[in-house]
């Protein structure tokens, strides 16, 4: 995927779940929009990137959006490496953790 299209998708997904058009992604939008993005997350996930994102407690604005969405899609990359039978599982020991976290 191009960065192009990258950043128009995570556009479309931003703009079609920013449901009270206010420009930012609140709590109850975080979700409908990393999920419209292609990402699959519970809600413990979802309600910690929120929290760690939402600095000034005013919601998302697309320019975070995005840096949750590249973050994301990096780890995915780095996830999907270690997961050789393709199940969703990996091992991971902390050496692990730390290499995958060094690479996004």
């Amino acid at each position: 995927i191009t960065l192009f299209k990258f950043i128009t998708a995570m556009q479309t997904a931003f703009n079609s779940t920013d449901f009270d058009r206010n420009g930012v992604l609140d709590a109850r939008e975080i979700g409908p929009a990393l999920q419209g993005a292609g990402f699959r997350l519970d809600a413990q996930a979802v309600n910690a990137l929120h929290h760690r994102h939402n600095k000034t407690n005013t919601g998302i604005d697309f320019v975070h959006f995005l840096e949750i969405a590249v973050d994301l899609a990096l780890l995915r990359v780095e996830f999907d490496k270690k997961d050789y039978d393709k199940k969703g599982v990996i091992p991971l020991r902390f050496d692990d953790l730390l290499s995958i976290v060094a690479n996004i």
